[in-house]
């Protein structure tokens, strides 16, 4: 195997957002609880660097690296960014989440040429899904179709997604 294939197979570095959502913002039973309070905390931030300071260390092993999303918080989400970006200098991708409204979709669009879409890992009906999947692929494509931008799909592996969206890439657990 020689060197540009193992370059371009890397693997791409998701940041766990996921896993903070679920142990700090969901609580014992509750679902889809929308208080993204935690992401002011110290443990937080703490988090955030640890995660900038392993991108640092190990940016040559991953394709891409995910951003420290705040799922059902865009305001809070694009300060993680810029926070990576300005202080860390790290090149990560934006995520954007099914309810946000579609000005932070656009952000990132002017901004970054890789952008993710989350929203079922977070109990997001399939149907309901399908109707914002329908909704920013119209934004995120051309007149024909084809994808202007590169777009990652968060917790989406089933057939029928994958087919219906041109993902450039797309992952679940």
């Amino acid at each position: 195997i020689d060197g540009s294939f193992a370059l371009l197979h890397r693997p791409m570095a998701d940041s766990g957002a996921h896993g903070l959502y679920n142990k700090f913002a969901r609580g014992k039973g509750s679902i889809m609880n929308k208080d993204s309070s935690y992401a002011d905390t110290d443990e937080f931030w703490q988090y955030v660097e640890k995660y900038a300071a392993f991108l640092k260390t190990n940016q040559d092993r991953f394709s891409i690296a995910v951003s420290v999303d705040v799922i059902f918080d865009p305001e809070r989400t694009w300060k993680v960014q810029r926070y990576l970006e300005d202080k860390h200098g790290l090149k990560v991708m934006p995520v954007y989440h099914f309810g946000e409204d579609i000005k932070w979709l656009k952000l990132y669009m002017d901004n970054y040429e890789y952008i993710g879409v989350g929203g079922l890992g977070q109990e997001v009906p399939r149907q309901a899904f399908i109707r914002h999947g329908d909704k920013i692929f119209k934004q995120l494509c051309d007149d024909k179709g084809q994808p202007k931008w590169k777009v990652h799909g968060f917790a989406i592996t089933s057939p029928e997604l994958i087919l219906r969206y041109p993902w450039e890439s797309t992952d679940s657990t």
